[in-house]
């Protein structure tokens, strides 16, 4: 694993302790509007889509959604996400990287500006996305699922790499899963039990501890059963498409929606481990 340091720096820079205080804020947000319409909306579509599955071929469909998932994931990880290009944007902005490791020697403020734009580069496509297959109805559902999915499984990959974490490591995949499912749930309360698993997840890979059953279970049933709730719960939303209330209001603005919480849940968790990583488990005493 590349949790742990050659040597643990002394103390956070000054932006780094900003970085760790907004964070801290960031796993208890006040929810927005939008997020508060989109709850309410999702609770709803909870029996509306039950009606749905009833229309024949569709949980065929969205079950085998899943396979192709399961071996993109295995892409993603083959080609890391484009870790040379990645490495050619720091040396673009003056700084010697050339592996995951030279990452974890750079300060944060570094680390951001080489993020600089990733969110929006994923919003822009996954709207684009969502609205083109939104038209279509149930037809365009099988891909809008999937475009969605995968989109969000390459930002997250890719804010990894950013970060110093290589995908080809499979903890590291069931890592972005479970980061992407705690970005996935609309309701606030179930949103913090499942960011509590990514903390728990969090300190046990820097701490080494847990290494070998993560890499055991991340290419076994905890891996397919993280991808499973991922596209079921990005199902659930979708499916509200195809029925004639909801599917005007859904597509491109749920899609990016969908895409703004996945980026910033990626982006706040592999800054915080970025950090533990280069500082130790402690450093999170500096949020206050």
């Amino acid at each position: 694993m590349s949790e742990a340091p050659d040597a643990l720096l002394p103390i956070p820079s000054p932006y780094e302790r900003d970085a760790l205080r907004e964070i801290a804020l960031w796993k208890e947000p006040a929810e927005g509007w939008f997020g508060a319409a989109f709850r309410k909306a999702n609770d709803a579509l909870r029996s509306a889509s039950e009606l749905v599955y009833q229309v024949p071929g569709v949980t065929y469909t969205v079950d085998h959604l899943l396979s192709g998932l399961f071996d993109l994931t295995n892409e993603i990880a083959q080609d890391s996400v484009g870790q040379d290009a990645v490495w050619a944007r720091y040396q673009a902005l003056g700084h010697a990287v050339h592996t995951h490791r030279d990452v974890h020697l750079l300060d944060l403020a570094t680390v951001d500006d080489s993020l600089e734009g990733l969110a929006t580069k994923y919003r822009l496509l996954a709207g684009t996305e969502g609205a083109a297959t939104g038209y279509v109805g149930l037809p365009g559902l099988a891909p809008d699922i999937f475009a969605l999915a995968a989109l969000s499984l390459r930002a997250a990959g890719e804010i990894a790499t950013h970060c110093g974490f290589d995908l080809a490591d499979p903890s590291e995949r069931l890592f972005a899963l479970q980061v992407l499912n705690a970005a996935s749930e609309p309701a606030e309360s179930e949103r913090e039990a499942a960011l509590e698993q990514v903390e728990v997840a969090t300190q046990a890979l820097a701490r080494r501890t847990t290494v070998e059953t993560v890499e055991r279970v991340a290419k076994g049933r905890a891996f397919r059963a993280a991808l499973q709730a991922l596209v079921m719960r990005i199902a659930r939303v979708k499916l509200g498409q195809v029925l004639p209330v909801t599917g005007a209001v859904l597509g491109g603005t749920y899609n990016a929606y969908f895409m703004s919480k996945a980026c910033d849940a990626a982006r706040f968790t592999y800054r915080e481990r970025f950090l533990i990583r280069k500082y130790g488990p402690d450093v999170q005493r500096y949020a206050s």
